[in-house]
């Protein structure tokens, strides 16, 4: 009796379950097993990040926003450019920001000096940033029926070895005088441009003067433009 006990508690333990085919053959299935290649429960790898989405100096941009140097900090968009050589904003020019005067920005609208019947004579101190950067000045002349007169224009302290342009240009006439540029003249150092009253013809109006670099702007240095009637 106790043989036969322990017996029926033995394979009590053991659950497997038997199955008929079509075939007629028996199959048994042990519920408490799992197949071996079963790895539902491991953790999946996760990938590295692309290192150009890493701030790698910690100043809110990656390379992949535009920053062009993630090893410093003080260069990224958005940063002002100084002048120094160095693109710090990343935007492909170099000291745009460095060495602003009080004329700008006047790069597409000129700064107005008014009449040179009111003031005779103008005189200014600015910058060009660098050879990107276009400065303009706007005057007006009143040429009266029996007015006789010279405006003499003068670009000076031109950094040494720059090639600089200086243009003077007739933006409206009173009268029926030619639109477009009068004069102008390359070089550095000093460039002074003239314009004559011309009796035969009416040369009052608006005029821009335009300063810009061929080569060898400084954002360090300013120049000095004088304009006097």
């Amino acid at each position: 009796m106790l043989l036969f006990l322990l017996a029926c508690d033995f394979s009590a333990a053991t659950t497997v379950k038997e199955s008929r085919t079509d075939s007629g053959t028996v199959s048994t299935d042990d519920s408490d097993s799992r197949p071996a290649s079963d790895d539902s429960d491991s953790p999946v790898e996760s990938q590295p990040p692309d290192p150009e989405d890493v701030d790698d100096d910690g100043d809110g941009s990656t390379e992949h926003q535009g920053d062009c140097n993630d090893n410093d900090p003080s260069i990224h968009p958005g940063v002002e450019d100084q002048c120094d050589e160095v693109d710090e904003d990343c935007d492909g020019d170099i000291d745009e920001d460095g060495g602003i005067d009080d004329y700008e920005p006047n790069d597409v609208n000129a700064h107005d000096f008014g009449s040179l019947e009111t003031d005779k004579e103008r005189t200014v101190t600015a910058i060009l940033q660098n050879d990107a950067d276009v400065d303009r000045y706007q005057f007006t002349i009143v040429d009266d029926l029996l007015d006789f007169f010279t405006v003499t224009t003068t670009l000076s302290n031109i950094p040494s070895g720059a090639n600089w342009r200086f243009s003077l240009v007739r933006l409206r006439s009173d009268g029926n005088a030619p639109l477009g540029e009068v004069s102008s003249e390359t070089g550095g150092q000093t460039i002074t441009l003239t314009m004559s009253d011309d009796v035969l013809q009416e040369d009052g109006g608006d005029y821009e003067l335009v300063v810009e670099s061929l080569g060898g702007a400084d954002c360090s240095r300013s120049y000095l433009l004088s304009v006097s009637q």
